[in-house]
């Protein structure tokens, strides 16, 4: 096949030149700050770089160096792709992967240096099979950030794998038709091709894997309050504002839950302001164990935590309230030796849907209740009394 013939050399230049300019590319593009992985991903392109430089000196260098480290380094670099899914995936790395191709490079290209046609068929099945353990972390993985990423990622490597495994395949059926690593029939020029064009797609998927996760982390951190990682108070709002519409829609009481640490600020007095962290995470945990699935909770501010109980009328809300408020009086926190024992008050509003139930007025009237709770005497649940307004708040 002539047309595919192209001069081998040119073909191998040209991939330094991608590799070099994908590695700054990242490099630049994230200005060296090397989160998710990242870093691996870079020196898995600059060390392609000297990998593949080091094949223009077959002849003039040694070939321990020109054909066993750049072949050694070559593997590597495919070991820091597999690192670098790793990290971004906080997945454990199976060492083994890693280790072995190495090895088998070693052995055999020490073993057989001057046999090309075993060297290429080794290379090419260790390859495939690094290749097929990314292509695999990258197909069964559920991670965040790769919607978009993902499709071009298994393209490249899928295409790669395929015409690797063909040149192997091509070696072991026509075992002179490929007599050196710069021999421009068309096997050799369309594998090297393809790995160019497989270059450009890793490096694109991998910056848009990046650019797709920190989009993810920047929506959580406007949604989520930062200590507690539960919804802040203007997404617990937002979403809160949507089922009240529902609720009025379909005629449904709506309860609502504001809930006070008590003497909370002689915890961080008496403490300090880390172990009052680890008490409102504390308390978060017990919110989750608590709430049902379909309930809504956030942080509202400081020690005070929302949580808006869908379809539950006044009953049922008090019962919820009751069963957080005495796992958390049962439960104990222990940091640095210290034994801290938490009490919360909790005050219940609720409306029906025909009330036309506004966030605003739940969230007052639970507050009310939650500061009669603190007026008896705290760790304990109050319902909001309409009749106990006065005349003017009524209307």
């Amino acid at each position: 096949m002539p047309a595919f013939e192209l001069d081998i050399r040119t073909v191998f230049f040209t991939q330094v030149v991608i590799n070099l300019t994908m590695g700054l590319a990242l490099w630049v593009a994230t200005r060296g700050r090397y989160q998710y992985g990242l870093n691996y991903f870079i020196s898995l392109f600059l060390l392609q770089v000297i990998a593949q430089g080091l094949y223009f000196f077959r002849g003039t260098l040694p070939d321990v160096i020109t054909v066993i480290i750049a072949n050694v380094l070559l593997v590597t670099t495919y070991n820091l792709g597999y690192m670098g899914y790793c990290r971004f995936f906080n997945k454990d790395p199976n060492w083994w992967f890693m280790i072995i191709p190495i090895v088998i490079i070693l052995v055999v290209f020490s073993l057989f240096i001057d046999n090309f046609r075993i060297r290429v068929i080794t290379l090419g099945i260790v390859s495939v099979g690094q290749y097929i353990i990314q292509f695999r972390l990258l197909y069964t993985t559920n991670a965040r950030g790769v919607k978009r990423s993902k499709p071009i990622l298994l393209s490249a490597y899928g295409m790669i794998i395929v015409l690797f495994a063909a040149r192997v395949l091509y070696m072991l059926l026509y075992p002179e038709a490929i007599t050196n690593l710069f021999d421009p029939i068309w096997i050799n020029s369309l594998t090297l091709l393809a790995t160019i064009l497989g270059i450009v797609l890793i490096a694109t998927g991998v910056l848009l894997m990046l650019s797709e996760r920190l989009l993810e982390e920047n929506r959580e951190l406007a949604t989520r309050d930062w200590l507690t990682q539960i919804f802040n108070r203007r997404t617990f709002c937002d979403l809160a504002k949507r089922e009240l519409a529902r609720a009025t829609r379909n005629d449904h009481e709506t309860s609502l839950l504001m809930v006070d640490i008590d003497r909370f600020k002689l915890v961080n007095d008496t403490f300090g302001h880390p172990v009052g962290d680890e008490a409102l995470i504390h308390l978060v945990r017990i919110i989750k164990d608590s709430v049902r699935v379909q309930d809504l909770y956030g942080r509202y501010g400081g020690e005070e935590f929302v949580i808006l109980l869908a379809e539950t009328s006044s009953h049922e809300a008090f019962q919820i309230s009751e069963r957080l408020r005495e796992r958390v009086a049962d439960s104990t926190l222990v940091i640095n030796n210290n034994t801290i024992k938490m009490t919360v008050s909790a005050g219940v509003a609720t409306l029906a849907g025909h009330e036309n139930p506004d966030l605003d007025t739940l969230i007052k009237q639970a507050d009310i209740a939650m500061y009669d709770a603190k007026k008896d005497g705290r760790n304990c649940t109050r319902i909001f009394n309409k009749q106990l307004l006065p005349m003017d708040e009524k209307l």
